[in-house]
């Protein structure tokens, strides 16, 4: 492989590979211990992309030593554990053919919104303000998201936005990429 200069060295890009990995890995375990705010989730995001061009050119970079590993026995181990892995995430391994994911899902969307709601992180009377707020009628925290959704022309994966609202979200302050509520504008 041709040797690309400037910028485009391993002594470049394994610093950043190395760095954007640490941050990504720091503010991934924050997120998942429930230190959660917008600049931590947006720091995250962010740097997750760095990490995968930085991952990508590093590859690149030193693809005469990653061929030699796809050759060991151990890698061929774990490739073939992370396509079981993706293939029974994403295929029709779950209930009724579906993908486990759709199938989780499915359940949340079948759920009254009293059980929906704090699972979605949002409290059931602030769910009910939310949707109130979206122009949409609900009977009640017993009325199921796929009732509502049904009920009020939508789809059950709109209505799971709504309720996830501004929860998670990174704050853009006056950038006014999202609205007040933090929820997308109703579909017409």
């Amino acid at each position: 492989m041709a040797k690309f200069t400037g910028l485009w060295k391993r002594s470049f890009i394994t610093p950043i590979t190395t760095a954007s990995f640490v941050v990504v890995a720091l503010t991934g375990i924050l997120m998942l211990v429930d230190v959660k705010n917008a600049t931590i989730k947006e720091l995250h995001e962010l740097v997750s992309v760095l990490f995968v061009v930085a991952a990508g050119l590093h590859l690149i970079l030193n693809w005469n030593c990653f061929v030699t590993y796809l050759r060991k026995p151990l890698t061929i181990l774990l490739a073939v554990a992370v396509a079981a892995l993706a293939a029974f995430m994403f295929t029709g391994n779950g209930s009724g053919g579906r993908p486990p994911v759709m199938a989780v899902f499915g359940r949340i969307a079948a759920a009254p919104l009293a059980q929906a709601a704090p699972f979605l992180g949002v409290s059931v009377e602030e769910s009910l303000t939310r949707l109130k707020e979206q122009g949409l009628q609900v009977s009640g925290e017993n009325e199921s998201i796929s009732n509502i959704a049904k009920n009020n022309g939508r789809d059950a994966m709109e209505i799971v936005g709504f309720l996830l609202g501004s929860a998670g979200k990174p704050d853009r302050g006056a950038a006014g990429s999202t609205s007040e509520a933090g929820s997308p504008p109703p579909r017409r």
